[in-house]
């Protein structure tokens, strides 16, 4: 993985974080599911980009 991917990776993990955050709170549960469903592509995504890393 290139360096500009990998630091994709990571300000994408941190988007992540922050928009959980906000989004617990105030949102309906539409919305909720939406933005998970995003969220866990993202994150299947970023599992496999580490996986690449530790095999």
């Amino acid at each position: 993985m290139a360096m500009a991917g990998a630091d994709e990776i990571i300000i994408s993990f941190d988007r992540e974080r922050i928009k959980r955050g906000r989004i617990q709170y105030s949102t309906t549960e539409q919305v909720k599911h939406a933005r998970a469903e995003t969220s866990l592509k993202r994150a299947e995504r970023f599992v496999f980009e580490m996986e690449k890393l530790v095999i």
